[in-house]
This record gives C-alpha cells, structure tokens and sequence, in this order.
C-alpha cells in the first residue's frame, strides 16, 4: 500500500508539473497574441491619423492644379509675346527660348509628378503589405 501511495504521489506530482508546464505555455501564447493585437491596432490607427492616401491624393490634385494654372500663364505669355513682337526673326528666336524655357518647365513638373506617383505607389505596397501580414 505504501508503495501503491509513492507511485501516486509521483504520478501527481508529474502531473502537476505538467499542468504547471501547459499554464505557463498558454499564458506565454496569450501574452503573444496580447501582444499581435496590439501591434496590428496600433498599425491600424497609424493608416487612419496619418491617412496616407488621402493626403497622397490631396497632394496629387494641387500639383495637377498648379499644373494647369503654369500652363494657362504659358499660353498667355505667348499671346503677349506674339503680338508684342512682329518681326519675325526676333518672333522666332524669343519663341525659340520661350519653348525651350516652358518644356524644362513642364518636364520639371513632370518628374515631380512622378516622383509622386512613385511614392504613391511605395506607400500603397506598404499599407498592402500591412494589411497582408494581419
């Protein structure tokens, strides 16, 4: 009997010790998800404070505005500049560097908006990618 009551003893004490095994690894395991949720709240509120597509868009719409607007100047400086000048010779040569001076202007303009566009599509992939991972 003595003996039948060691090997219950042991036996509780091993399960005991795995009980206390399984307690720990779950509140580890919970600890992690606490923890996940966390990070994908704070990740959610993040895109949402910052709003990255929103400005992203708002920023796109001014530049194409600002666009139209230095192109509706262009337009009417070469009016003036072709009444203002009627010899042809001088008519061409200003025409010439005015042209020369609106197309750097406009591609300037142009590779800003697609170092916007590029950007746009960096934080897209980004807020994509976040979004994957939950």
């Amino acid at each position: 009997m003595a003996l039948e009551t060691a090997e219950l003893e042991q036996e509780v004490m091993k399960l005991c010790k795995s009980l206390e095994t399984s307690q720990n690894e779950e509140h580890n395991l919970q600890q992690r998800v606490l923890n996940l949720e966390a990070e994908l709240n704070s990740f959610g509120d993040l895109t949402r404070a910052n709003g990255f597509a929103d400005k992203a868009s708002e920023i796109h719409e001014e530049l194409e505005g600002s666009m139209d607007v230095i192109r509706g100047t262009l337009e009417g400086l070469i009016g003036q500049t072709m009444l203002k000048y009627a010899d042809e010779e001088k008519e061409r040569a200003l025409l010439a560097s005015f042209n020369s001076d609106v197309e750097r202007i406009y591609n300037n303009a142009n590779e800003g908006m697609d170092e916007l566009s590029s950007e746009l599509q960096r934080i897209t992939i980004s807020l994509d990618t976040q979004r994957s991972k939950r």
